[in-house]
C-alpha cells in the first residue's frame, strides 16, 4: 500500500514535480494499493477526482441538541467497477478494531435489492398469488389473546406485535412468556433473542419465578416445579439477551450490532427466529438519536419481517410514547393492556374482579372488531373473554370506554372513529 498525505499543503509546482499521474499509474502496474489524501478545495482536487479509482469524502456532523454530539460519516462519491452503497454512513475509529464502519438504516432494509423484487412481484395478479404464511402452533398467552376473536391461537411467524400499556399491566410478563413458549415449545424449540434498551440480565433472571407461577402448568405445582424446572431455568436455555446501555448510539450502529448478532447466530446453527423489544418508552429517555429518526421503528419492523429467516418480533413500551404510536400504526397486531376492571357474570350480575384486561386493537388479516381479554392474578394463568364481537353484555358499555382511552391514546377521535 502507497499513502500520499497532505497533498493540498503542496504547491501548483510542488505536485508537477511529484507527478501524480506516473504515481498511479505505477501503483497500478504493481497491483497495489494506492491512497491519496486531500481536501475538497485542493486546487488539483478535479483532476485528482478524475484519477482515481474511488473517492471517499469524509465530513464531521454536529447534531442539533439535545444532547449536542459529534458524528463521523463518509460517503462514496466514485465507485470505479464496483458497487457501492449511497448516501451517507457513521464511522469510529477505535483502538482495538481500527475504523468501523456503520451503513445506513436504510441499507439493511434495501440491502438485498428488495425494490426490484417488489417489481416483478406486482406483474403478478393478486388471484394468482398465494401467500405462504406459518402460523406458530404455541401456547403462549399472547397467541392466545391475538386468537380468541377465532377461538385459536394466532400468531403468523415473521408477524410484528406491539404490546402497549401503562405500569404494572403485565406487558413483560406476556412478553417473557411469548419467549418462553419458544424456548421450551416440546415439539420444536426455538432460539429467542430480548433484545433490550432499560435493562440488564437481572429483570430476566428474576422474573422468571413469577412467570413460571402464572403461565406454567409445571409451575403451578411447586414440588414439581423445583424438580423438573431446575429453579425455573428449564424454560430459558435457548434465550439469550442483547443489552445496549444509555447512550448516543445512532440507528446505524444499532443496526449494525443486531445484524451482526443475528448473523453469528445463522453461523453457529442457532438462528433467533423470536426477538423481544424492551422498550419503545426507553428509546425516548436514553436513546435520543434513535428515538428522533422517524425512519428507525418502521425500518427494525421491516427488516425482522423480511429476514432471511423471517423472525415473529413483539415490542412493548406505553400507550402514549410517540414512538408507541408509530410502532402501533406499523405492527401487524396491537395489543392494549390494563389493570383491573369491572365485569359480569354468566347472568348479568356485576362482580368486581382483580387482573389484567388486554384488548386486541389489530389482529392480521382480520380487520374485524377486536376482543377484549382478563387473565385473573389468582395464579391459575387461566385467560377468559370478557366482550367478544358477537355478544353485546352489561359490561360491554365500560368495554367501549376502554376503547375510546385507546383511540385518545392514538390520537384517534372517538366518536368518528368506526371500527
Amino acid at each position: 500500500m502507497v499513502v500520499v498525505d497532505g497533498l493540498n499543503l503542496l504547491s501548483e509546482e510542488e505536485r508537477s514535480l511529484l507527478e501524480v499521474e506516473r504515481l498511479i499509474e505505477a501503483v497500478r502496474q504493481r497491483s497495489l494499493i494506492g491512497v491519496l489524501i486531500y481536501e475538497g478545495d485542493c486546487q488539483a482536487s478535479e483532476h485528482l477526482d478524475y484519477l482515481a479509482d474511488m473517492i471517499i469524502e469524509l465530513r464531521a456532523e454536529e447534531i442539533d441538541g439535545p444532547p449536542r454530539y459529534f458524528v463521523q460519516k463518509l460517503c462514496i462519491i466514485k465507485s470505479r467497477f464496483q458497487q457501492s452503497v449511497l448516501g451517507w454512513h457513521q464511522y469510529k475509529i477505535r483502538n482495538q478494531t481500527g475504523i468501523n464502519v456503520f451503513p445506513s438504516t436504510h441499507f439493511y432494509v434495501h440491502r438485498r435489492g428488495l425494490l426490484n423484487e417488489r417489481i416483478e412481484d406486482s406483474m403478478t395478479s393478486l388471484a394468482s398469488s398465494s401467500a405462504d404464511v406459518k402460523s406458530l402452533n404455541e401456547n403462549s398467552k399472547l397467541a392466545h389473546i391475538l386468537g380468541g376473536y377465532l377461538g385459536k391461537p394466532a400468531l403468523k411467524q415473521g408477524s410484528s406485535t406491539v404490546v402497549l400499556g401503562a405500569r404494572r399491566t403485565w406487558k413483560t410478563m406476556l412478553t417473557l412468556d411469548f419467549l418462553r413458549a419458544g424456548s421450551s415449545s416440546e415439539s420444536h424449540k426455538e432460539h429467542c433473542l430480548l433484545v433490550s434498551v432499560m435493562d440488564n440480565q437481572s429483570t430476566i433472571t428474576n422474573e422468571p419465578r413469577s412467570l413460571c407461577e402464572l403461565c406454567c402448568v409445571k409451575g403451578r405445582d411447586k414440588k414439581q416445579r423445583e424438580d423438573d424446572c431446575s429453579k425455573h431455568r428449564a424454560c430459558y436455555e435457548n434465550i439469550y439477551l442483547l443489552h445496549f446501555r444509555p447512550g448516543c448510539i445512532s440507528p446505524s450502529e444499532f443496526f449494525h450490532h443486531l445484524h451482526k448478532r443475528l448473523e453469528i447466530g445463522r453461523a453457529i446453527g442457532k438462528p433467533i427466529s423470536r426477538l423481544v423489544f424492551w422498550d419503545l418508552t426507553q428509546l425516548e429517555y436514553r436513546f435520543p438519536l434513535i428515538a428522533n429518526d422517524r425512519l428507525f421503528i418502521p425500518a427494525l419492523i421491516d427488516y425482522l419481517k423480511h429476514s432471511s429467516d423471517p423472525i415473529t418480533s413483539v415490542f412493548m413500551g406505553a400507550a402514549n410514547s410517540e414512538l408507541s404510536r408509530a410502532a402501533s400504526a406499523i405492527a401487524d397486531n396491537v395489543v392494549f393492556c390494563w389493570r383491573d376492571i369491572r365485569t359480569c357474570d354468566d347472568n348479568g350480575n356485576s362482580v368486581g374482579t382483580t387482573g389484567f384486561v388486554f384488548h386486541v386493537d389489530r389482529l392480521e388479516g382480520h380487520p374485524e372488531s377486536g376482543s377484549l381479554f382478563f387473565l385473573s392474578e389468582s395464579g391459575d394463568g387461566h385467560i377468559d373473554p370478557v366482550i367478544d364481537s358477537d355478544r353485546q353484555i352489561e359490561a360491554f358499555d365500560y368495554a367501549e370506554s376502554m376503547r375510546e382511552q385507546i383511540w385518545a391514546m392514538q390520537g384517534l377521535p372517538a366518536k368518528s372513529h368506526s371500527r
